[in-house]
């Protein structure tokens, strides 16, 4: 009887709750087996919404590529018109002012095209990892070009030699030089400018045959603890690199020690081979992010100025963690032919006296107050000669754009077919879930209409020996 009952009860918590297995008692295989596939279940339909938000992202992409495209091929028209000889001026007038409005909408497209608040065309949405697996490294990497009328055309004749880190060979070595094309790396450490410790390290204070800018917060701080700034050479000097990370350069320093808890060391750095000459009101920007390794980061950019030394800040930044992809703008405030240098650091933020971090360069562009006429931004259709030159230009910026929007297509794809896979295999692991933990309704209610027959067989026949007892005993 007491089997019945337990065999009962066991039925009615299955019919119950639906489930096989209700504790690790009933299937303690099974019961393993069930926990990691929930596991994998729950992180496959998280995949399914990161790729389909990804997607949702390139969509958006896409349909702003085609906007653009839309808005080139309308400058096109406006050019093949232009060029034609049964113009007056005032006609070509009438045609460049429509021209220019459609540039100021390309220029726009690039800060107004946003997912979640992401800026998509702006040149940061770089190096973005999609997480579309439920385990680590099953991610898809996302890199989207920047676009504007600066960078569409033959945007590379009006920079200089290897702006975008594009060419990676040949690349050369000596000592601690490393010359790639258009920029030279120099893995070791250097100091920014005097300050006030007077560091006895006798660490190198000069890049491109002149001294090195000081740095307006050469101590920073963390707390009540002050950074002795950065002209202490390392107890264990560790090992400064550079590599081509996803299309950008990347600047690492790793297994340091400093002197002095607080320390600051800077290196290594790059400088451009070529120089380049800006005007009062030229615009100087590019892409940059940094990450800490060992501690902090510490990175510092500049112009310099091949005639004197001088220099133009282009970015002064530390902190205790790592950033996403920024873009940093400056205007040219004194003319001169200027050479790009970038230097990174570390900080020993927590005083622990480990180091090392990274600092990332790309996109590094020039705009002119008034460029020649082979990017976008300064073609007109004022004339036929420059109307013809605006046909070719606006032919290589549409190439551009279709290329642009044939890798967004292949990795919309790739993501559907990411989704497919994933929705297929979560399909197939719940069913595979079920079928060891989901209770057989059939079996049970069968099995507990069995067991609640044998329970009041037994009642009956125990009531009657019962009854028998008694009738003997009343003879008695």
């Amino acid at each position: 009887m007491r089997n019945s009952i337990a065999n009962k009860n066991t039925a009615v918590e299955r019919l119950s709750s639906g489930f096989r297995i209700n504790s690790a008692a009933d299937d303690a295989a099974g019961k393993a087996v069930v926990g990691k596939l929930t596991k994998d279940i729950q992180g496959v339909e998280v995949a399914i919404r990161n790729a389909s938000d990804m997607h949702g992202a390139l969509s958006v992409i896409d349909n702003a590529y085609s906007t653009l495209d839309q808005m080139l091929n309308r400058m096109r028209e406006l050019a093949i018109q232009s060029s034609s000889g049964t113009y007056a001026d005032e006609d070509r007038e009438k045609m460049d002012l429509e021209r220019a409005s459609l540039l100021l909408e390309v220029n726009n497209i690039a800060e107004s095209t946003k997912f979640n608040g992401r800026k998509l065309l702006d040149g940061t949405f770089k190096d973005i990892i999609a997480q579309v697996g439920a385990n680590a490294n099953e991610s898809i990497d996302v890199d989207i070009e920047k676009i504007e009328g600066v960078r569409l055309g033959r945007y590379e004749d009006l920079a200089f030699s290897n702006n975008d880190f594009s060419q990676t060979t040949p690349v050369s070595t000596s000592g601690t030089t490393v010359s790639i094309p258009g920029w030279t790396i120099e893995l070791s450490q250097v100091a920014l400018g005097p300050d006030a410790t007077a560091g006895s390290g006798g660490v190198t204070r000069s890049i491109g045959g002149f001294a090195t800018p000081t740095d307006p917060t050469p101590n920073p701080a963390n707390g009540g603890s002050v950074s002795a700034g950065d002209d202490y050479a390392p107890s264990n000097a560790g090992t400064m690199s550079y590599e081509f990370a996803d299309g950008a350069m990347r600047l690492v320093s790793t297994s340091m020690t400093s002197n002095a808890g607080g320390d600051v060391i800077h290196g290594p750095y790059i400088i451009s081979n070529d120089d380049v000459a800006l005007s009062v009101g030229d615009t100087v920007s590019f892409n940059w992010k940094a990450a800490n390794g060992a501690d902090a980061f510490d990175v510092y950019a500049y112009l310099l100025n091949t005639a004197d030394g001088s220099a133009i800040e282009l970015l002064d930044e530390t902190a205790n963690g790592s950033t996403n992809w920024a873009t940093s703008e400056t205007t040219v405030t004194t003319a001169g032919d200027y050479k790009f240098v970038f230097i990174s650091g570390t900080f020993d933020y927590t005083f622990g006296r480990a180091l090392g971090a990274s600092l990332y360069i790309d996109d590094i562009t020039v705009d002119s107050a008034s460029g020649p006429e082979v990017v976008v931004e300064y073609i007109n259709v004022l004339d036929q000669s420059s109307a013809t030159t605006a046909i070719d230009i606006l032919d290589v910026a549409q190439e551009q754009v279709a290329t642009y929007r044939a890798y967004v297509g292949a990795l919309q794809n790739r993501l559907t077919s990411v989704i497919t896979n994933l929705t297929s295999r979560s399909l197939n692991q719940t069913i595979t879930k079920g079928r060891i933990e989901d209770a057989d309704f059939s079996h049970e209610s069968t099995k507990l209409v069995k067991q609640e027959i044998l329970s009041k067989a037994a009642s009956e026949v125990v009531a009657t020996a019962n009854k028998s007892k008694e009738a003997i005993l009343s003879l008695l």
